[in-house]
């Protein structure tokens, strides 16, 4: 019987059939005027069965059960973030070091991909990757994955005051905080000589849109606010202390009501004092 009705209805019927019966495991809609109004009847980013479902995950990667994680699905094979690893590598080179901030790095998904993309390189490498995240996660974080080169902090101030950092590295992060400029306000003030930024949605947009993220099973059930930032007005904001070295698309592509939204990546360093005051 299906086969019989593949052969009589069109493809693209099939396929709107297949949208309407199947929906995707992450969507985003909306566009509402503030945080509180997007926020009202979502999930938080707190909620115990995301942070169960990432702390499953993470062990399985770290006790070999599978080669990767990302947002709590698993992977039997890596999931390397190529122009990130490529910009880390050459900092490490250029310094002789490489120290790592983390920004809302879960329980390690990059640094074990960083580890395996090393591979037989990895204890060569001199590094350290430290993550700062949510109480639940870092506790979690620290009784069951902290070694010698991953750490994790509760927050910016404790992990920067106490470790040399070369670069922060925020992927997927910065679109759900309910002020994301206010953070890279923050981080232009510590003397940190590069930013990276992957898996960040743009719109390409004068004005950022705040919508409503919904993610089903297999993944999980939820929904939370998250920005699709303008891009335009991302860029500039970097211009005073800061050169753009490099941006490039991430993997992911989003329907926003019928807007495309696009993850993107970003490379920051920062000016001499002496070229900006």
């Amino acid at each position: 019987m299906k086969t019989l009705l593949k052969s009589l209805v069109p493809p693209i019927v099939l396929q709107l059939l297949q949208k309407r019966l199947s929906p995707p495991t992450v969507s985003f809609a909306g566009d509402y005027q503030s945080w509180k109004l997007a926020l009202a009847g979502c999930d938080g980013y707190d909620d115990n069965q995301i942070i169960e479902k990432i702390f499953e995950s993470s062990l399985k990667v770290a006790q070999g059960e599978n080669v990767s994680e990302r947002d709590s699905v698993v992977f039997d094979r890596p999931q390397y973030a190529y122009s990130v690893f490529a910009w880390l590598l050459r900092i490490a080179i250029h310094q002789n070091k490489l120290n790592v901030l983390d920004f809302g790095g879960a329980l390690g998904s990059t640094y074990r991909d960083f580890c395996h993309f090393l591979g037989q390189a990895a204890p060569q490498l001199n590094f350290t990757w430290h993550i700062v995240e949510q109480p639940k996660l870092v506790v979690l974080g620290q009784t069951h994955f902290q070694t010698d080169s991953l750490r994790f902090h509760a927050t910016l101030d404790e992990c920067l005051s106490q470790n040399q950092i070369q670069v922060v590295l925020l992927s997927s992060v910065l679109q759900y905080l309910e002020n994301p400029y206010t953070l890279i306000g923050q981080l232009a003030k510590y003397n940190v000589p590069w930013l990276i930024f992957d898996r960040t949605a743009f719109i390409n947009n004068a004005k950022d849109r705040l919508t409503i993220q919904t993610v089903r099973p297999p993944i999980y059930s939820a929904k939370y606010p998250a920005w699709f930032l303008s891009q335009d007005k991302f860029e500039n904001y970097f211009k005073i202390q800061f050169d753009l070295i490099d941006s490039f698309d991430s993997f992911e592509s989003w329907d926003v009501d019928g807007v495309k939204g696009q993850d993107r990546g970003y490379v920051f360093k920062r000016r001499p004092l002496n070229n900006h005051g």
